[in-house]
């Protein structure tokens, strides 16, 4: 493991030590077959068979799931991105990841743009859901009804681990985490391949 992703695996833990899981402190490391995830002790884990992993959280009264699934023989996109809709691409790639769940809620999800970054290529995309696909196409911010994060990390030798997280959100406060509980985030941000994770203390 190089110095440098081992100093931002033990980050995270103690991000969660420190302020995600306050009630307990437990963290456990979540895994699917080549991806993998850090989770609060707020977290139980669900039976899905149209995912690799689903989690069920509660942080401070809010509800959250993450969900991953991976995709050995895809690739995220690393060239031509000029030529190509980033966003389109990652709301197709969702609601493929989505279908045939909890009602196809992937057809009823709308992102609103993101970033990438590259070696490794890791994808992250933000938006919401709403209470049909009209409403979606409409993407009137006040017909939200959960907040949604996407995020795909690409490996040429493994494939692509993607998560996406469905959250409830504070409306009033988008611009501060974007308006989830920080322990979302934190979970968020720690997908990684699972060969370079490191066990929790």
């Amino acid at each position: 493991m190089s110095k440098l992703r081992s100093t931002s695996v033990v980050a995270l833990v103690l991000m969660m030590q420190a302020g995600a899981v306050q009630a307990d402190g437990d963290i456990t490391l979540q895994q699917g077959k080549h991806f993998s995830l850090y989770a609060s002790a707020n977290c139980r884990k669900v039976d899905l068979p149209q995912v690799d992993l689903l989690l069920e959280c509660k942080f401070n009264g809010k509800e959250a799931r993450f969900y991953l699934k991976e995709f050995p023989r895809m690739a995220m996109p690393t060239t031509n991105l000029a030529r190509i809709d980033t966003n389109a691409e990652c709301e197709r790639l969702l609601r493929l990841m989505l279908k045939d769940v909890d009602g196809g809620v992937g057809e009823r999800i709308r992102l609103f743009g993101g970033a990438a970054t590259f070696a490794p290529t890791v994808y992250s995309y933000y938006g919401f859901t709403y209470p049909s696909v009209e409403l979606a196409r409409k993407s009137a911010l006040d017909a939200a009804q959960k907040r949604v994060l996407f995020r795909a990390h690409s490996d040429a030798r493994v494939g692509t681990g993607m998560l996406v997280v469905i959250s409830d959100f504070d409306r009033a406060n988008l611009r501060h985490g974007h308006g989830v509980p920080d322990e979302v985030l934190t979970m968020f941000a720690s997908l990684d391949m699972a060969p370079y994770r490191i066990l929790p203390p």
